[in-house]
């Protein structure tokens, strides 16, 4: 038997149906033309003659290759255990193989107190890549269901996409940092002016990290994300399916009572196991807060309600908050005097000069070291996480131009420039801009405010 969704256009073919023998086999196929995808169900009689099943099944395979485009699926209870070396396995998989079929999973199929078997199985000449075929424990029948899904080329296609990305590897930074301890930094810095000096020291930098970490260009296939919930958990969650059952259909007011029990049990341990994932995703992650809102965000997501009349537009709120500030102005009271009269009469007063001391090498590579770890490149391409891992090497020249730019009052230009990176946002048409300015202004930055709070204090 095959069941097809309703609305999901298949068509019978009459021809595998007429192959079933009684006592032997009994067949049935369907073709999905759709995808062009031919299903095929086949059931074998355990005291059937073996010979005449394969006969039978190969004729079947060989009216299914008549028809264009032959991929084919087929699924079936064979009572043959493909876990174990034998006759009629090793025929069975020599008949498939002519076929160009495989066999996609040696899970168990029929497992009892003495015995685990697979008996069923799931063949297809369908791509490794493009299948899975998974063995769940559903309590409707003394078999397992196997649960075998197909990714269409096109959706395949899909779920892959091409990123740019820096080589990182180990032996890459090993090389960068050499060469970057042993160029003479000094020599090409000094006597230059903080605009010069600046752009001499990011152009070699940039030449170097070229040379030693280029930006290649890599296929990344997105993958389902793989349940993690323990194998103790999935066992006590099918005892409680198996009592579920018994309940509805003993009628016991004991197994009701026993179905509570563990049903409590379970979702106590569910929860305990949930919060020790989040707690290690939280412990884990060197953007903490990030992590927190995103946990936060999921379970607000999946717990919220919709109430009728409830909902505020999005015009709404921005009518309220452009209005905000009018109101409030307006009702304050005023006052009697002036900020500049309060600033006449202060008795702090300041001594007119202020002064920076020089960064040193120490203090950049503490500030480099407490910046974010982000892949992310700026306007040349450098991520935040590669800087930090060459911080020692490149904290003496670094330091060198930072001071000229103090001493001079000189703002180079390569710092002015900045990425504006548009990044989608959820559900929404809507894009959020992202300005990404280079690694070295944050830095400056950095260390300036670091003074003016030593300056005011």
């Amino acid at each position: 038997m095959v069941l097809v969704r309703n609305g999901v256009p298949t068509e019978d073919i009459q021809s595998i149906r007429e192959m079933s023998v009684e006592k032997v086999t009994e067949m049935v196929a369907v073709r999905y033309p759709e995808k062009n995808i031919l299903l095929l169900a086949v059931y074998r009689v355990p005291d059937g003659d073996f010979g005449v099943f394969l006969d039978i099944f190969s004729d079947a395979l060989q009216e299914l290759c008549q028809l264009k485009d032959f991929r084919v699926v087929v699924a079936g209870d064979f009572n043959v255990d493909f876990r174990v070396d034998s006759t009629e396995k090793n025929r069975l998989l020599d008949l498939i193989e002519t076929f160009g079929l495989r066999i996609t999973t040696t899970e168990p199929s029929r497992m009892t107190k003495t015995s685990s078997k697979c008996i069923d199985n799931i063949m297809t000449n369908l791509s490794e890549n493009d299948t899975t075929t998974e063995t769940e424990e559903l309590h409707f029948s003394d078999h397992r269901a196997q649960i075998f899904t197909y990714m269409h080329e096109d959706e395949n296609h899909k779920r892959q996409e091409h990123i740019y990305k820096r080589n990182m590897g180990k032996k890459c930074i090993r090389k960068l940092r050499r060469a970057i301890r042993e160029f003479d930094w000094e020599s090409l810095l000094s006597g230059k002016s903080a605009q010069e000096a600046y752009t001499s020291f990011h152009d070699n930098l940039v030449v170097m990290i070229e040379s030693f970490c280029p930006i290649q260009r890599k296929l990344v296939k997105k993958c389902k994300a793989k349940n993690s919930i323990p194998s103790d958990l999935k066992d006590a969650k099918n005892e409680l399916e198996i009592l579920a059952l018994q309940a509805i259909i003993r009628r016991e007011d004991t197994i009701y009572e026993l179905y509570r029990r563990k049903k409590k049990q379970f979702f106590e341990r569910l929860e305990n196991h949930k919060r020790e994932t989040m707690e290690n995703m939280v412990s884990r992650a060197e953007n903490k807060t990030k992590v927190i809102w995103r946990i936060i965000n999921e379970n607000v997501r999946s717990k919220r309600r919709q109430y009728p009349g409830g909902r505020l537009k999005v015009e709404s709120i921005s009518e309220y908050f452009s209005r905000i500030g009018e109101e409030l102005s307006e009702n304050l009271p005023r006052a009697e005097k002036s900020a500049g009269h309060y600033l006449k009469e202060s008795t702090v007063r300041s001594s007119g000069s202020f002064f920076f001391n020089p960064i040193t090498s120490q203090e950049v590579v503490k500030i480099i070291n407490s910046l974010k770890h982000k892949t992310t490149m700026d306007v040349y391409g450098i991520p935040t996480c590669l800087i930090k891992q060459l911080a020692e090497e490149i904290s003496d020249p670094l330091q060198m131009v930072l001071n000229k730019c103090v001493v001079e009052g000189e703002f180079p230009d390569k710092m002015k420039r900045a990425k504006i990176v548009p990044v989608f946002k959820g559900k929404c048409p809507n894009y959020r801009d992202f300005l990404r300015v280079t690694i070295y202004l944050r830095l400056n930055n950095m260390d300036f405010e670091k003074k003016d709070l030593l300056q005011l204090h």
